[in-house]
């Protein structure tokens, strides 16, 4: 699992400047719960240098749990997204996530074809 924690600028109708992208890794043998999902969201979002800043999160990806429930979960402020820049700062970060985890898998992929052709080679 890739989380990615992006600062961002934003105004009412879109991104206004984009800061900082960072991305954490998360390997699990299992399905994130709600919990394990606020852990990843708050280490992705430490590696991010404004330590100020908001986390804004998309209802769906919390289990659609009410916002006040959410905010007992973290130690920064947090809300869920209200305006159509806090939407597409989401839209940012959800790409920036697949995408890198797009690259690890295939990366990860080229590892093992040559380890399987390095075994190969050795049985010979």
């Amino acid at each position: 699992m890739v989380a990615a924690a992006v600062l961002i600028d934003i105004e009412p109708t879109g991104i206004y400047k984009v800061h900082e992208i960072r991305t954490k890794t998360f390997s699990s043998d299992k399905a994130p719960d709600l919990i394990s999902v606020v852990k990843m969201i708050e280490t992705a979002a430490e590696t991010i240098k404004n330590k100020d800043a908001v986390i804004v999160i998309e209802q769906g990806d919390m289990f659609n749990i009410n916002e006040q429930y959410l905010k007992t979960l973290f130690f920064r402020d947090v809300k869920f997204q209200e305006s159509i820049g806090e939407r597409r700062a989401i839209e940012i970060a959800h790409h920036v996530s697949l995408s890198t985890r797009r690259l690890l898998i295939k990366e990860w992929e080229k590892i093992e074809r040559k380890i399987r052709k390095n075994e190969k080679n050795q049985k010979k």
